[in-house]
């Protein structure tokens, strides 16, 4: 009679964690300064609209380079963007 082996410890853990933090810091880094805008306004010497701006066009260059970021990448193997390269 075999006793079965144990699976191999999971490794994938610090990438999860490194994703999580990644998300967290640029979800902040975009939505903190929306809330901040009719305090950021004045103080640069800039209407509420300009300081509008200053969310508007990193939204817009991400939602532009996300597709392309997509088609540029669609040829490539998924497995291996999910798989660490040892």
């Amino acid at each position: 009679m075999t006793v079965p082996s144990s699976p191999p410890p999971r490794r994938g853990w610090p990438a999860v964690l490194a994703v999580a933090a990644a998300t967290f810091l640029v979800v902040t880094s975009e939505m903190l300064p929306v809330g901040l805008l009719t305090s950021i306004g004045p103080d640069l010497g800039v209407s509420a609209g300009t300081a509008g701006l200053a969310m508007t066009v990193p939204g817009l260059v991400a939602a532009l380079s996300a597709p392309a970021l997509s088609a540029a990448t669609a040829r490539r193997s998924s497995r291996a963007a999910r798989t660490r390269a040892d």
